[in-house]
């Protein structure tokens, strides 16, 4: 984002708004279903640039979306313009954490099936990855699988969050299009 961030300006200017804007929010997108292709053994280097390409979205769409909000304000009102500006982009990064994390806690609870276990341990394993890497190393020879299993189910639901992001991410880019 520090590189790009101070290039999208002149971007905008160059190409416009309309074209600069939803290319970043194409390019959230991809670098999200990049990030969605996870597994157990993905290297850092897959989840590097996939968050190179995210940030390099995200800055293509910052400031040139703040221009555009702040550039049709009276001079008077710019203020409280920048200050809704900053509120709304709080509150959508914090609902957005929420959402995609709510997902991905859903789909790994759901996705970790575990048979032949107690249901308290079963309670447990289900509550975080954290958790079921201790109830392994307790089970004894069961833990192994359910390490595995635990595993599974977390890249799983790791990919779900990212995948739900990247769908409002391109709808966000075509009602930028639209609207801009």
């Amino acid at each position: 984002m520090a590189v790009v961030s101070p290039l999208s300006s002149a971007l905008a200017q160059r190409l416009g708004v309309r074209v600069v804007v939803p290319a970043g929010l194409a390019s959230m997108a991809g670098g999200l279903l990049w990030l969605s292709d996870v597994s157990p053994v993905t290297g850092y280097v897959h989840i590097a640039v996939a968050l190179v390409v995210m940030g390099t979205g995200m800055a293509l769409v910052m400031s040139p979306a703040s221009e555009s909000i702040m550039s049709v304000l009276p001079q008077a009102q710019a203020g409280t313009g920048s200050a809704v500006n900053d509120t709304v982009r709080e509150v959508g990064g914090a609902l957005g954490v929420a959402v995609v994390g709510s997902l991905v806690s859903a789909s790994y609870h759901d996705g970790l099936a575990m048979t032949g276990l107690a249901p308290t341990v079963a309670r447990a394993a289900r509550s975080s990855i954290a958790a079921a890497d201790q109830v392994a190393a307790i089970s004894g020879p069961g833990g192994a699988r359910l390490a595995v299993a635990a595993h599974q189910a977390f890249t799983t639901a790791m990919s779900s969050g990212p995948e739900v992001a990247a769908a409002v991410a391109v709808l966000g880019a075509i009602a930028a299009a639209a609207a801009v």
